[in-house]
């Protein structure tokens, strides 16, 4: 039986499929504008190095659904069960699409430099 983690590791597959649905339409839109205004896709790169991975809402989807997942882990972190399972964060919006089915995701997610996370005064994952 899924558990919390494969329940929203499922949501996550969803909400990352559309996201880069929409965000491989703006690039291909942003690409279209640039060719018509006789300006080298260069030009576009230079702007968004990441290409479709800098989309607003594929960071989103990335931040939001780490967070979830280490809102479980800190929960059965702080449980009584010893033996509840706990996943990373990074591991959870990562390691887990590497496969054949999420592999375009895995590349997708590959292109970020840097995981859009920080950290507040408090240590806390913001």
């Amino acid at each position: 039986m899924p558990d919390e983690y494969d329940q929203l590791f499922a949501q996550y597959v969803k909400a990352l499929r559309d996201a880069k649905s929409l965000s491989e339409d703006w690039w291909e839109r942003a690409l279209s504008k640039e060719a018509a205004r006789d300006e080298a896709s260069s030009g576009l790169r230079r702007r968004w190095p990441l290409g479709p991975a800098a989309h607003p809402m594929v960071i989103a989807v990335y931040r939001d659904f780490y967070l979830n997942c280490e809102l479980i882990t800190q929960r059965r972190t702080e449980s009584d069960d010893s033996d509840a399972r706990v996943v990373d964060p990074a591991s959870f919006v990562t390691e887990w699409l590497l496969g054949d089915e999420n592999g375009d995701l895995a590349l997708l997610i590959s292109q970020l430099p840097y995981a859009p996370m920080g950290l507040d005064d408090d240590g806390n994952t913001v």
